[in-house]
């Protein structure tokens, strides 16, 4: 991910912009994990988002996981072309908020 931005300090919205894929993937995992740990409530915005692999919709998966296993409330928004594109190629837009009309069938 070239850039990980929290918006500010007292929000509850976390802004990735960047790639998402397997090179970031790694370094991505534990950050995103710190921040849901840290809120009850998290919104990842996708919108810088310029390329997303099966990697980086691995760590999407496993933060809906983590969200739901410690009965916190994470959503997502702003969907990139990109994140909706490969979302709706893996027929997983409804998991993440993707706006059902930019989702591809």
């Amino acid at each position: 991910m070239n850039c990980f931005t929290l918006v500010n300090d007292e929000s509850d919205r976390v802004l990735l912009a960047g790639e998402l894929t397997i090179y970031a993937a790694a370094e991505l995992k534990p950050r995103l994990l710190d921040q849901l740990h840290r809120r009850e409530a998290l919104e990842i915005d996708l919108a810088g988002v310029s390329e997303l692999d099966c990697a980086g919709v691995q760590v999407m998966l496993m933060l809906q996981n983590e969200a739901r296993l410690l009965g916190r409330k994470l959503s997502w928004s702003g969907h990139s072309e990109v994140v909706r594109q490969q979302l709706g190629t893996l027929n997983l837009g409804h998991a993440f908020d993707a706006p059902a009309a930019l989702v591809w069938s």
